[in-house]
């Protein structure tokens, strides 16, 4: 399993955007573990300046709800881009845009090993230098 082996973040560059401090602590503070460089936001508008100052985001988990106001202008730029993403939310998944939909999500609170498990799953495959 991935979570058994650090070295699959080893150098990724993960966004974290949550509002919530102790969750957002919490999932910064593992990834970190695993190797990966980490940027947190915690609302909207910092969201989508990181994303436009981060020269590569290899994969942005994304709280749905953002201090009450949907996340749906960081998902739109996150896929514009062609990060890959996992949604985290406390609500039903019926409250996920049907444009999201087809995006991995996780309902909280998550386990480690669960987004370990979708990590692993939905990274892009490293470029393997010739």
């Amino acid at each position: 399993m991935a979570e058994d082996n650090p070295s699959f973040l080893d150098r990724r560059t993960i966004m974290v955007v949550e509002d919530d401090a102790l969750v957002g602590m919490g999932l910064v503070c593992a990834l970190e573990e695993l190797g990966a460089r980490v940027f947190w936001s915690t609302g909207i508008e910092d969201a989508l300046e990181q994303i436009d100052t981060v020269d590569r985001i290899d994969l942005a988990i994304v709280d749905l709800n953002l201090h009450g106001g949907i996340s749906t202008p960081v998902l739109d730029r996150l896929q514009a881009q062609g990060v890959a993403i996992i949604i985290s939310t406390g609500y039903d998944t019926a409250n996920i845009d049907a444009r999201f939909q087809s995006l991995p999500y996780t309902e909280k609170p998550f386990t480690r090993a669960k987004m370990c498990g979708l990590m692993a799953q939905h990274l892009k495959p490293r470029a393997i230098p010739l």
